[in-house]
C-alpha cells in the first residue's frame, strides 16, 4: 500500500508488531498522534514501520510519550534526538545539544551542535 494514498483509518488498521520486545528493522516510520494522554501530561505517540520499499508493515507502540531517535541511554556522547506530542496536538522535537536550523526552503534542515555543516558555521 502506498503511504501517500493511505488514510488515517488505513494506518490505524495496521496490525501491531508480533512482539513488544523484538528489535524491528525498516526503512522509515510514519508518526501517528493518538488522543491518549500519558502520565507525564504529553500525548502518546504511535508509529507505523515502513519496509525497504516504504510500504507499511505494522504499528510499533501506541503507548510512548517520547520517541528517542538514536538513543544513547547510557552513553551520553550522542545528540539523542527526541520527539513528543504536546497536549495541543503539535509535535515537539529536541535533542541534548543546541540545535541549528538551516535556510527555510522546501526542506528544513535541523542539526545538533555536533553536526552543523561548515557552510552554516560562519553565519
Amino acid at each position: 500500500m502506498d503511504i501517500m494514498t493511505m488514510s488515517k483509518k488505513d494506518f490505524q488498521n495496521l496490525p501491531y508488531r508480533k512482539s513488544w520486545s523484538s528489535l524491528e528493522k525498516g526503512r522509515g516510520i510514519v508518526l501517528i498522534p493518538t488522543r491518549r494522554k500519558f502520565d507525564s501530561g504529553y500525548m502518546t505517540l504511535d508509529a507505523a514501520l515502513l519496509d525497504e520499499d516504504l510500504n507499511p508493515v505494522c504499528r510499533l507502540s501506541g503507548c510512548s510519550d517520547v520517541i528517542n531517535i538514536d538513543p544513547s541511554y547510557h552513553n551520553h556522547t550522542r545528540s539523542e534526538w527526541k520527539i513528543d506530542l504536546l497536549p495541543c496536538g503539535y509535535f515537539h522535537l529536541w535533542c541534548r545539544d543546541t540545535i541549528y536550523i538551516d535556510h527555510a526552503l522546501s526542506s528544513l534542515g535541523i542539526f545538533s551542535a555536533a553536526c552543523v555543516p561548515d557552510y552554516l558555521k560562519g553565519e
